[in-house]
């Protein structure tokens, strides 16, 4: 006996697997009588709309694979001539070491000059004092020159001693001038070379400043871009994700479109109501059991017929007509259960099988082999068999008023 509760749990089914008809459940003429091929038409644009959406992500995806492959090489180009730079500053602070060596020795040399100059200074100030010294000796004494003491009244020998004197006076005068002279030479040599050591250290010292200058812009420019490129191939990796994930979406969408594109199309092309008295047979058998038959216990009528082909051998259950699986699984009071959605709201139910070949969602054609019948191996059954249903929403059919006389 077939309860009420078992074809609620069998609607429960349906619906679970089939939402649009759980949404379509309730028997209005819309939704019953919807033009098949206008839902083809709907179908098939949202399709076309879908592809073109999903061929335009795609060259968007190329283009950003594109940029963040630029983006990467320029990451690594700056990186590869910030390496470059900081070995270039590596380089000029050691050349700066050895500068400030040379610079610390110069120093020392303008130091020593300095030096150098405060002597010469003081010993060139020491000989004129006493060149000073001497020529005031000379004037206080009188300015005598020699035809003078020739002249005098003196003794030969006294001329002659004096004549000596004077002449080794006016010689040590001489050479203290022309010692004042070389010494004054030498303090303006020493003068301009610390000149010159000072204007070599300013020079050195400005270069030196300009060249670490001109390295550390260097460096924070290449930091900066290097950074600012990273950051770029960081958003366009985000970016590429998002789009390949959007991507993954539209793939989804468009094979959902695919099938309902084709469950229109089956809709569209097969129109099952006409097809009533033509349907072939599910297995070949005898109907043991009819449509609204009292069932063994009497306590029920059967909602279906049951089919008993001839003991021996394994049967194929095939499928009266095109359509899509919904349901393949054992169900409690049916046992193993197929059944098809034919579109328009018409469902077969192919139940007590052995064996399920099809799985939910797969499309068939009529005459489609879904399940295995064995009636030798059939047991605590009312009937060695299939039970085939047929309904309308969930409304239940006569089945033979639909198959085939033949």
């Amino acid at each position: 006996m077939i309860s009420p509760l078992y074809l609620v749990m069998l609607s429960i089914i349906v619906a679970s697997q089939l939402p649009e008809l759980a949404i379509a459940a309730p028997e209005t003429k819309t939704a019953r009588y919807e033009n098949p091929q206008a839902k083809l038409e709907t179908v098939q644009k949202r399709k076309a709309l879908t592809q073109d959406q999903l061929q335009a992500l795609q060259q968007t995806i190329k283009q950003t694979e594109l940029r963040l492959q630029q983006f990467n090489q320029q990451a690594q180009k700056y990186q590869q001539a910030l390496g470059l730079a900081m070995a270039e500053l590596s380089k000029q602070r050691r050349a700066r070491n050895r500068l400030e060596q040379q610079l610390y020795a110069l120093k020392a040399k303008i130091l020593a000059s300095a030096t150098a100059i405060e002597a010469a200074q003081q010993a060139l100030g020491e000989q004129q004092r006493a060149l000073a010294e001497q020529l005031q000796r000379q004037y206080r004494r009188g300015q005598f020159s020699p035809l003078q003491l020739v002249l005098n009244d003196s003794s030969l020998a006294d001329t002659a001693r004096m004549l000596r004197y004077h002449q080794t006076i006016h010689t040590a005068g001489q050479q203290k001038i022309r010692d004042i002279n070389q010494q004054e030479q030498a303090l303006q040599q020493l003068k301009q070379r610390q000149v010159a050591n000072q204007q070599d250290l300013s020079n050195h010292q400005a270069e030196l400043l300009a060249s670490i200058q001109q390295q550390n812009q260097l460096s924070e420019n290449l930091d900066s871009e290097h950074k600012q490129a990273q950051l770029s191939a960081k958003q366009e990796t985000q970016t590429a994700q998002a789009l390949a994930q959007r991507a993954q979406q539209l793939e989804q969408l468009l094979q959902e479109l695919i099938r309902a594109e084709t469950k229109a199309e089956l809709a569209a092309s097969n129109n099952f109501s006409i097809n009533k008295g033509k349907l072939p047979i599910p297995v070949v058998g005898k109907i043991r059991q009819t449509f609204n038959q009292h069932n063994a216990d009497g306590q029920g009528r059967w909602r279906g017929i049951w089919i008993e082909p001839a003991p021996g051998k394994e049967y194929e259950v095939n499928t009266i007509a095109a359509g899509h699986v919904v349901f393949a699984d054992w169900l409690l009071g049916y046992g193993l259960l197929t059944i098809v959605d034919h579109g328009d709201g018409f469902f077969s139910l192919y139940g007590h099988t052995q064996t399920l070949l099809r799985e939910p969602g797969d499309w068939v054609e009529a005459d489609t082999v879904v399940a295995l019948v064995n009636p030798t191996h059939m047991r605590n059954q009312p009937i060695r068999g299939l039970y085939f249903e047929l309904r309308e929403q969930s409304k239940a059919l006569d089945p033979q008023a639909w198959l085939s006389s033949r």
